[in-house]
């Protein structure tokens, strides 16, 4: 959790920020150029809550990886658990939303 390499971050910094940049994979990238090239509609939004399940396990690993690593501090476990219970919550609610507009 508290180290940058181990996000998709480059480590590098925005100029209008002073944060690090962040940069998609590639998948990600073609992702968002097919979405882009998307109107509005069904097709959109079915592709739409396709990417954000796929994000949301995503970092549902991330968090499962972290807490089977041992971590020892005792705040980092406890905000792990809280964002795994959150991100298995919006996974639900996205995978209904899902199904109410297959």
């Amino acid at each position: 959790m508290m180290d940058p390499g181990g996000t998709a971050a480059t480590g590098s910094v925005s100029s209008q920020s002073g944060q690090p940049a962040m940069q998609m994979d590639a998948s990600a990238h073609d992702l968002m150029q097919k979405m882009q090239n998307r109107q509005a509609g069904a097709e959109f939004d079915k592709m739409y809550l396709e990417a954000q399940l796929q994000g949301h396990r995503d970092l549902l690993q991330v968090q499962e990886r972290y807490l089977q690593s041992n971590p020892q501090s005792r705040e980092h476990v406890n905000l792990a658990k809280m964002a795994r219970k959150h991100i298995r919550q919006h996974i639900a609610l996205l995978e209904d939303t899902q199904n109410t507009i297959r």
